[in-house]
């Protein structure tokens, strides 16, 4: 008998915020000042929110904790205001993001099934509970590793060209269909899902086809080019 995902997987992400919430309020405190690395990252992240930066708590320029997290978390206070509550409550988020991601990438890695019951025992994992109510970069690193596995769809494109239905319809064995635009040593496109990315050359790698990247495409290029901008501040 298959699981339910439509039934199950809400069910399961309803359970890992329930039981993150109430260990918060029953054990660490929803508003609690926190300890260890905690009053670091909220006091960064404050200071972030209303754009002081990286400081210390005598106001001198650090580089004492890692960004990724104290930005992020930036962002949570400017909207909610800088409460360790709200933070707290972004934790449980995060925590029920990665039941979510271990779900999709167990599902693509197995079977819905398979996806359903590793979502369980992260939901109910006691060391991720409890790292769901403290302010601290464990579950944002998470979510990034079980990013780093999602897979994406790479597609090398010999060639294309536009047919009408009714020449569809007439095709048969045998019938030969000249490309637009392609000579037989034109380097083809490689796209991630559906937009180009790269220029290939098609080969074999034992018995297998396969394709060397020759190039950048144009698009990827002027992408590159708008972050770098912004990260000059042009």
């Amino acid at each position: 008998m298959r699981l339910n995902p439509n039934v199950l997987l809400p069910a399961i992400l309803v359970v890992a915020l329930a039981a993150r919430l109430l260990f918060c309020v029953a054990v660490v405190g929803l508003d609690a000042w926190g300890w260890g690395d905690e009053p670091d990252y909220h006091r960064h992240a404050s200071d972030i929110a209303v754009g002081r930066g990286f400081l210390t708590p005598n106001g001198e320029p650090t580089a004492a904790r890692p960004p990724l997290y104290p930005i992020v978390l930036a962002g949570v206070y400017r909207v909610f205001g800088p409460s360790h509550a709200a933070g707290r409550i972004f934790q449980m988020v995060l925590g029920a993001g990665v039941v979510l991601l271990t779900y999709l990438v167990a599902k693509k890695l197995f079977s819905s099934d398979v996806g359903l019951v590793a979502a369980a025992f992260v939901a109910a994992n006691p060391s991720l509970i409890y790292l769901s109510a403290l302010l601290m970069t464990e579950n944002l690193a998470i979510l990034k590793k079980r990013l780093e596995t999602v897979f994406v769809e790479l597609k090398a494109v010999l060639g294309s060209m536009e047919i009408s239905v009714r020449d569809v319809l007439k095709l048969q064995k045998g019938d030969i269909i000249k490309l637009d635009k392609t000579k037989i040593s034109s380097d083809m496109e490689l796209k991630i899902g559906n937009r180009k990315k790269f220029f290939v050359r098609p080969g074999v790698v034992g018995n297998r086809v396969a394709v060397q990247v020759t190039g950048v495409s144009e698009s990827l290029v002027n992408e590159d080019e708008v972050f770098k901008q912004i990260e000059g501040g042009e």
